[in-house]
């Protein structure tokens, strides 16, 4: 006998209507012990902008920038200090986790960008800013909470 499926009505409707979990709430605030990680990217150098790559699971990448001269660039991040976890919101609302941060002056190649730990980040803990400088030889960062 063929196996079917009814479905309620009032059950279709309120599946509908309702707002996706992450998008219902403030993600910082759902009680899992993810809370708000605001990052400042910051160019302390005096020749071009500085931009960055945030490296997330499964081989995405975010670009974050230009950070100009007195043009610091704000970022939303989310950390669960329990875990260790850093994450990024997507469109979506769901939470992408951070591995790492590559940052570098536009004039430098790539290669030459500086590849940063985000273990500053996964203790969590409230507002940080990453300060950047470099030229076409290389970039140097540093953490600042």
């Amino acid at each position: 006998m063929p196996l079917r499926l009814v479905a309620s009505p009032l059950l279709l409707a309120a599946a509908l209507l309702a707002p996706p979990p992450a998008l219902a709430a403030d993600p910082a605030a759902e009680g899992d012990g993810w809370e708000a990680l605001p990052l400042t990217l910051v160019h302390a150098g005096t020749g071009g902008a500085t931009h960055c790559q945030l490296q997330l699971a499964h081989w995405f990448e975010v670009s974050v920038g230009p950070a100009g001269p007195g043009t610091p660039v704000e970022l939303p991040l989310l950390a669960r200090a329990a875990s260790g976890e850093v994450a990024l919101l997507n469109a979506a609302g769901r939470r992408m986790r951070l591995e790492r941060i590559d940052c570098g002056a536009e004039t430098t190649p790539r290669h030459r960008w500086a590849a940063l730990s985000i273990d500053v980040l996964r203790r969590g803990g409230g507002p940080v800013t990453l300060e950047c400088e470099g030229d076409g030889d290389g970039t140097r960062c540093r953490w600042h909470r």
